[in-house]
């Protein structure tokens, strides 16, 4: 469920889809049992969705 709330908050960011900010409140409960697998899965998959992005812009 964490990661899909951040995957919705980067989708937002890079294509300007609509955001769910209800997810936020889901998250944050989520944060306070796992924030160190969180932040390490999220940064993972950010730097996965910024890769696929710039390449796919450059080829």
């Amino acid at each position: 469920l964490s990661c899909c709330i951040e995957l919705s908050h980067m989708f937002h960011h890079l294509y300007k889809l609509p955001s769910i900010p209800l997810n936020f409140v889901l998250a944050n409960i989520l944060l306070r049992r796992n924030i160190y697998y969180y932040y390490a899965f999220a940064f993972g998959i950010l730097f996965c969705i910024i890769a696929f992005h710039y390449f796919s812009k450059n080829s």
